[in-house]
């Protein structure tokens, strides 16, 4: 391509039907992103959604964007994993479309058929991820080794890798081969114009109500949390379709008496999380597994100190004492210690720091632009903005540790 010529670029991901009616998620990310890459004079994308629910092949055209949506292909689960008959025809696409670069969201088993340079963002540690799915637990752990060696082999194959938070590029160690950029994921603007007004010793989860985020815990800490502030709250804001585990968390409550300071809000939409982030003092979200999670990005957006656990990419987003707290995810002592500390930090300091912390590296027009100078670096072309942020860390080549 000219060096002149805007970028065409092909995001493979999953995609909302709708739009401006997604909050979390790949497809959320992927969302926010290409809404800010469409706002950059050198950067074309278009998007193409795999194993949709749809019966054919549908165009639409969201936020400005052209999205296609691709029919799921039948195939036995574990071909779909191993190698996806979708990416044969992700290929063909990318081809007849002429497009200078694909970018897959969270698959990197989609790029087999792809002839254009790709760069990959990968959003999840799968093998750690499926030890908290359902079914039987005995199977999901003597199925890790199989999945490991699976993961692995297809990220080796990766050229060109973003990554989102140093936990993946920890998790991922040898089998990184190519080049990374550091970028993280970007948050919904208008979670950066939430104006607070919390409601003293209030606290927010914000996710579905399931054995990774580690809800029971969280419920339990509560009666800890009590016995020093009496009056706080817990607002949990999420999904409650795991329902034997709902059940128990909604039983716990019950148990331990704290039937005026637990409540359960189910799924929220924008406007309503947005209000809890505006109304709660502090968010809590004490999982056992994330990689970088998109719920703390916007609470610090909005400025909320968090807590949040002390393993995975979390440990990468809030810092002790400062922003929030970081608890020991399995113990209930630690995860109510560190309630309490968020909740009497002085909270126009650790709120104003939080928010500036997230206008640097979670800002759609920040991880853009930076997406943005990956994919120059890539092609070979100088950056067509002389004033270009210059956020993000230069690519790094060669084995990672």
């Amino acid at each position: 391509m000219k060096e002149n010529n805007p970028i065409r670029v092909l995001m493979v991901t999953p995609f909302p039907e709708v739009e401006d009616q997604v909050v979390g998620g790949v497809a959320g990310v992927a969302y926010y992103l290409c809404k800010h890459l469409a706002e950059i004079s050198d950067i074309e994308v278009d998007v193409l959604v795999p194993d949709c629910e749809c019966t054919k092949t549908e165009q639409r055209v969201i936020s400005g964007i052209k999205v296609t949506y691709l029919p799921k292909i039948k195939q036995h689960p574990v071909a779909r994993v191993l190698a996806p008959a979708a990416a044969r025809v992700i290929g063909e696409f990318a081809e007849e479309g002429g497009y200078d670069l694909v970018h897959i969201q969270a698959a990197p088993e989609w790029s087999t058929h792809i002839k254009q340079p790709i760069i990959t963002t990968i959003h999840g540690i799968n093998e750690q991820d499926m030890l908290f799915r359902g079914g039987n637990a005995l199977k999901r752990k003597l199925a890790w080794p199989l999945i490991r060696w699976s993961e692995q082999r297809k990220r080796a194959t990766i050229d060109n890798l973003i990554v989102i938070s140093p936990y993946v590029r920890s998790a991922i160690g040898k089998a990184l081969k190519g080049r990374s950029w550091d970028i993280e994921n970007p948050v919904r603007e208008d979670f950066f114009n939430v104006v607070r007004k919390p409601e003293p010793n209030t606290i927010i989860f914000a996710g579905v109500v399931t054995s990774r985020k580690n809800v029971a815990r969280l419920v339990q800490a509560m009666a800890s949390v009590k016995k020093s502030i009496p009056d706080a709250k817990l607002r949990i804001a999420g999904s409650l379709s795991d329902k034997s585990y709902s059940d128990f968390c909604q039983a716990e409550v019950e148990r331990l008496g704290l039937q005026d300071n637990v409540q359960f809000l189910g799924s929220l939409s924008v406007d309503e999380m947005q209000e809890q982030l505006r109304s709660s003092q502090i968010m809590a979200l004490t999982s056992l597994q994330e990689t970088a999670p998109l719920s703390i990005e916007e609470a610090m957006a909005a400025g909320m100190p968090v807590v949040s656990s002390n393993i995975c990419g979390m440990p990468f987003m809030i810092e002790h004492g400062v922003t929030g707290a970081l608890v020991d995810p399995m113990d209930i002592e630690s995860i109510a210690a560190g309630l309490v500390t968020a909740l009497q930090l002085d909270l126009p300091t650790a709120a104003a720091l939080s928010a500036t912390i997230a206008r640097k590296r979670f800002r759609g027009v920040v991880v853009a632009e930076q997406t943005a100078a990956a994919y120059r670096e890539i092609l070979g072309i100088s950056s067509t903005t002389a004033d270009e942020p210059q956020n993000g860390k230069k690519a790094e080549t060669g084995e990672a540790a």
